[in-house]
């Protein structure tokens, strides 16, 4: 008897904590597509997010202590806006690839940190090869990896979307799961900047 109310307790506990912990989340302010300086944004830069939708949330539970960014993607700019290519389950069923605006992209998963990283020395051969990567992404119906299992790529998640359009020109395996924190410490990307309202 004893022990089933000390279980009780314990839940009861950890109940509450979570309730505090995602009321002192979601008192967080969204950023905005202004707050983000355009004009120093490239083509093929990636950006890293942390917001407080629920994917985000459950994604940043085993990142509790320092930069812990839920989701990235890379930036495009064309026609005078910028879109972000990246990889959800908000995606269709059968796509989980999308071509979203900035805005429509902060607003997915309610933005309150970004970081901007860039590749370094990138030359003209590397940005054909991430240019020709990316138009080709953005036309095919590829669902989204809820296995995370980058050894397939009949299925992407939204790190393993990047890895493949940066395949060959970074160092790194494809035969474990990459989560987005990965690209900060990658030498193959320099940091531009980050923006938080938390």
């Amino acid at each position: 008897m004893l022990k089933k109310i000390k279980h009780k307790g314990f839940l009861g506990a950890l109940s509450g904590l979570l309730v505090l912990w995602l009321v002192v989340q979601i008192n967080h302010e969204k950023l905005s597509p202004d707050q983000i300086q355009s004009e120093q944004i490239q083509n093929y830069d990636l950006i890293l997010v942390r917001g407080i939708s629920w994917q985000s949330q459950i994604l940043r539970l085993n990142k509790i202590f320092g930069e812990s960014y839920s989701h990235v993607g890379i930036l495009v700019k064309e026609d005078s806006g910028v879109y972000v290519l990246h990889a959800t389950p908000d995606g269709q069923p059968h796509n989980g690839i999308r071509f979203d605006s900035l805005e429509k992209f902060l607003n997915l998963s309610v933005v309150t940190s970004i970081a901007m990283l860039r590749l370094n020395g990138s030359s003209l051969n590397s940005t054909e090869t991430i240019a020709k990567r990316v138009a080709w992404y953005r036309e095919q119906s590829i669902p989204f990896d809820y296995k995370f299992n980058t050894s397939d790529s009949s299925e992407l998640y939204c790190s393993e979307l990047v890895l493949r359009i940066f395949e060959g020109l970074v160092n790194v395996r494809l035969d474990e799961p990459v989560h987005p924190n990965r690209f900060l410490r990658m030498k193959a990307f320099r940091k531009l900047s980050a923006i938080s309202s938390e």
